[in-house]
C-alpha cells in the first residue's frame, strides 16, 4: 500500500468515527470490527506479510544467460585466444591507447 493512502486512511478514519458518533448511529460495532481486522491485518503482517498472487507460477520464462567458464572456454582454441587477446588488450590500455584504438 503506498504510503499517501495510509496518510489519507488515518485522516478519513477517525473523522467518520467522530461524525457517525454526532449523528448518532451506534459506534461500538464499528470500533469491534475495526479492531478485529487491525489485529487480523497485524498477525498476517508478523507471520511473513500481505502478497497477493505470489504463490501464482509466472507464465513468462526467464532468459537463462548462458555460463561461460574457463573449463568449457579450456577446451576450444579460437575462443580461448581470442579471451587472452582481449585480456592483454585491457591490461595494457595505455599502450594501445597510443596507437589510437582507445578514446
Amino acid at each position: 500500500m503506498p504510503k499517501w493512502t495510509k496518510e489519507v486512511a488515518i485522516g478519513f478514519f477517525p473523522v467518520l468515527i467522530i461524525f457517525l458518533a454526532f449523528t448518532g448511529v451506534n459506534i461500538v460495532p464499528i470500533l469491534i470490527a475495526a479492531v478485529f481486522v487491525g489485529a487480523l491485518l497485524f498477525m498476517m503482517q508478523m507471520r511473513g506479510g500481505i502478497t497477493v498472487g505470489a504463490a501464482q507460477e509466472r507464465k513468462r520464462k526467464k532468459k537463462d544467460l548462458p555460463s561461460l567458464l574457463l573449463k568449457k572456454l579450456a577446451d576450444r582454441t579460437v575462443p580461448s585466444r581470442n579471451c587472452v587477446k582481449r585480456l592483454t588488450f585491457l591490461s595494457n590500455m595505455k599502450k594501445f591507447g597510443s596507437s589510437g584504438f582507445v578514446r
